[in-house]
């Protein structure tokens, strides 16, 4: 009876775990939200990254999309970057899959389909962050461990 209630307990505890956002980073900074606002900007273009959009309103910076590749699979990734009380980093994204040709129709649709994920490789991910940590660190910018690790 105990082992029972303990084995259905424990598929409760397992079945409600919810996963951590991976595609997340969180900075923590000193002195004005509206100078570091700038300084984060500059770190992106020293970090290669084309700015989209920018709303220092809201302090949020969009980058243009970008491409990287594991094996055979193609990712395409923007960040979103908002600073507020410390530098939140969040990247989104999605792959493209190619179709079969039994999937394709013959009045000439793409045989290769893009699907926004909500989580990349951990490789990829690795990818985008490490150059981005350096630069960040480079800046006084300390990273938050927590839930984008």
């Amino acid at each position: 009876m105990k082992s029972g209630l303990l084995l259905f307990l424990l598929t409760i505890q397992i079945s409600t775990c919810v996963h951590p956002r991976r595609m997340v980073r969180d900075y923590r900074y000193q002195g004005d939200p509206n100078q570091v606002f700038d300084e984060v900007q500059t770190a992106l273009l020293e970090a290669g990254y084309t700015l989209e959009e920018r709303f220092p309103e809201s302090g949020t910076i969009i980058t243009a999309n970008r491409r990287v590749q594991k094996d055979v699979r193609k990712y395409e990734y923007r960040l979103v970057i908002e600073v507020t009380d410390y530098i939140h980093v969040t990247v989104s994204g999605g792959k493209y899959i190619y179709r079969r040709a039994s999937e394709s129709s013959i009045a000439g649709k793409e045989m290769v389909e893009f699907h926004a994920v909500d989580r990349f490789p951990y490789s990829i991910q690795q990818k985008i962050f490490r150059p981005l940590d350096r630069q960040f660190q480079q800046h006084g910018w300390q990273l938050i461990p927590g839930e984008g690790e």
